[in-house]
């Protein structure tokens, strides 16, 4: 999921399917590399506006909608997510995945390696 690629679930609602499915698929001790960015490591006032107009419509700050335009032919809006290391690992573990913040840049910018848990009943320390 490099390239920022974890984006295309586009909301945190997104992330949640798409972790759990995955941890369907993945064999236990199974890895996923994402990596994203910390949209909250900026001091842009538009970047700051935004994030307060995602706040005040109840979305997640990383949710971002955009439009692609080529030789002046726009596309449909989509959405994206730019998620925040805590976020990542507090949805992630709640989904059955161990995850590792394995590198970090000034600007935001991470690699997080989510790592397969085997599946065992709640309350399991081996979880």
């Amino acid at each position: 999921m490099m390239g920022h690629g974890i984006g295309m679930v586009e909301t945190i609602e997104g992330l949640k399917r798409f972790l759990a499915r995955a941890h369907s698929l993945l064999a236990v001790n199974g890895q996923l590399l994402v990596d994203s960015l910390d949209v909250r490591v900026t001091g842009d006032s538009k970047n700051l506006a935004y994030h307060e107009a995602n706040r005040e419509a109840g979305r997640y700050i990383g949710e971002i909608r955009m439009q692609f335009e080529f030789q002046g032919r726009k596309g449909p809006y989509c959405g994206w997510l730019q998620v925040d290391a805590e976020t990542l690992r507090e949805h992630s573990e709640s989904a059955g995945w161990r995850c590792e913040i394995a590198h970090q840049e000034m600007n935001g910018d991470y690699l997080a390696r989510l790592t397969r848990r085997k599946t065992a009943s709640p309350g399991d320390p081996n979880l």
